[in-house]
């Protein structure tokens, strides 16, 4: 089937994916000395932007690429492109800081062993004593001292999951309600709710720097990095009541342009930047040394739990044979009821996920 002859060009993209990610954000961050933090916080910025150009670059070219030369150099160019980033990379390996590397154990081995330990005590009905005692003893307090501190670091991306979920709904219910809108006529061209999607990518270019160089300065300590995540939240539920707004007005037998569609957009994706860009920044300047890039993957694993948990949701009670049937105003307003609920307990959490210089 198509799908296993796929399956090993996705198992290599995926094995690409996993090495890179987790690790060119925290090995960005090992350039900047500890001291400069508001310059390792316009870092992630921009590495962000960039992230959204290529973005934009694949929505302009690879399509038109496609329909121009085929599919052979539609997959070749961006082959290509990563082939010279790899040898840009490779070439500047001497100017780069390089932070020592981490050696031992890591976080899942010395979790694995103090679970493994409890687990074994429990079944001999024994005292087991200190949670993290036989790990100490295998491993050295050092190690396990890292893997505690990486496990409170992470205690906010607990709340993180549910934002993806409902984020990735502009690109399946949003869709949907676009579909009963009227396109936006821009007289050489009309833009659909497919075309909306390119937008995303061009709006997070827009705000990065507006955000980053303006309103967070102008804010000060009212938009330290937890708050920031606290407010994006915020933002996109609002958003979520926006579309349900709309939804109404088209089951009242309203016809809508596609272009009131924008408002909800902006706050989504406002809400994106206050929560993407700060967590890939937290995930670094939180995280113990030895285990900067666990903490990337694990920031990375909500956005893969959030996309999970988005299957269930967008199809959760829907019908199959009619999906527009069941996209209904309820359905918006109880997205945005779950995500401001999210935010409300990511508030009242947020002082014990406070570092001392936010207190």
């Amino acid at each position: 089937s198509l799908a296993w002859q796929l399956a090993p060009y996705l198992l290599l993209i995926a094995l690409g994916a996993g090495g890179i990610k987790p690790c060119v954000s925290s090995f960005m961050g090992d350039q900047f000395p500890p001291a400069e933090n508001r310059a390792l916080e316009r870092a992630y910025a921009l590495f962000y932007w960039c992230i959204n150009l290529g973005a934009v670059a694949a929505f302009l070219i690879i399509p038109w690429v496609r329909d121009t030369r085929g599919y052979a150099w539609a997959f070749a160019i961006p082959g290509l492109f990563m082939a010279a980033a790899t040898l840009i990379f490779w070439r500047g390996r001497r100017r780069y800081r390089h932070a020592p590397l981490a050696t031992g154990p890591g976080f899942w081995q010395i979790t694995a062993t103090a679970l493994a330990h409890r687990a074994r005590a429990l079944a001999r009905r024994a005292p087991g004593g200190a949670f993290w005692d036989p790990a100490r003893r295998r491993h050295g307090a050092e190690k396990v001292a890292d893997t505690i501190a990486t496990l409170r670091a992470v205690r906010l991306f607990l709340f993180i999951p549910p934002f993806w979920a409902l984020y990735d709904q502009n690109a399946s219910t949003w869709v949907m309600q676009g579909r009963q809108m009227r396109p936006i006529d821009l007289g050489l061209t009309t833009i659909g709710p497919d075309q909306m999607q390119a937008a995303n990518p061009a709006l997070i270019m827009l705000l990065v720097p507006l955000l980053t160089l303006l309103v967070y300065p102008l804010a000060g300590r009212h938009a330290a990095p937890l708050r920031r995540i606290g407010a994006g939240m915020a933002l996109a539920a609002l958003s979520f009541a926006l579309v349900g707004w709309l939804q109404t007005r088209i089951e009242a037998g309203a016809t809508l342009s596609l272009a009131w569609q924008l408002a909800p957009y902006l706050l989504l994706i406002t809400g994106e930047v206050l929560v993407s860009v700060t967590g890939l920044e937290l995930s670094y300047t939180l995280a113990p040394p030895s285990m900067k890039s666990t903490v990337g993957s694990l920031w990375l694993i909500t956005v893969a739990a959030g996309q999970l948990i988005v299957m269930a949701v967008t199809h959760l009670g829907a019908d199959a044979a009619a999906p527009a049937a069941s996209l209904t105003s309820a359905r918006f307003f109880l997205y945005a009821a779950l995500l401001a609920a999210t935010a409300l307990l990511y508030t009242l959490a947020m002082r014990f996920l406070q570092t001392p210089s936010e207190k």
